[in-house]
């Protein structure tokens, strides 16, 4: 019983997860929104004055660096939702071959109770007493 409520629940879980998107956190669905699409945006510098400025001196490098640390640098829950959703797959097939061994199981003990008893000698009777 306890392989079919977790076969069940953890395949609904799974379905559920592939159909329903996680709400991200404004800061990391802002960060995804600029990974996803870099050609959408640009960086501009407000200043006219960049010698402050050591890592970039111009918007494209710039960008590039920025691009490069939100793919390098990805918030937590990037990280999470696939480590629960490999979980919930494991924890999927095991319970699929807890409940096709379960059932075979079921099956030998079915099997067994209706099988009829050991063959028994006819010469076994007859030491019994009888002569």
């Amino acid at each position: 019983m306890i392989y079919l409520i977790l076969f069940t629940l953890s395949a609904t879980l799974l379905l559920l997860g592939s159909i329903i998107t996680f709400a991200l956190p404004i800061e990391e669905s802002f960060a995804a929104r600029l990974v996803t699409v870099p050609e959408q945006w640009d960086v501009v510098f407000t200043g006219n004055d960049t010698t402050n400025i050591s890592v970039a001196r111009d918007p494209a490098s710039a960008k590039a660096l920025l691009l490069k640390f939100l793919t390098k640098n990805r918030m937590p829950t990037y990280r999470t939702l696939g480590h629960v959703a490999y979980g919930l797959m494991i924890v999927c097939i095991f319970s699929l071959v807890g409940l096709i061994r379960e059932g075979q199981f079921r099956k030998k003990q079915l099997s067994a109770e209706q099988s009829p008893p050991p063959y028994s000698s006819p010469a076994a009777g007859s030491e019994s007493g009888e002569a």
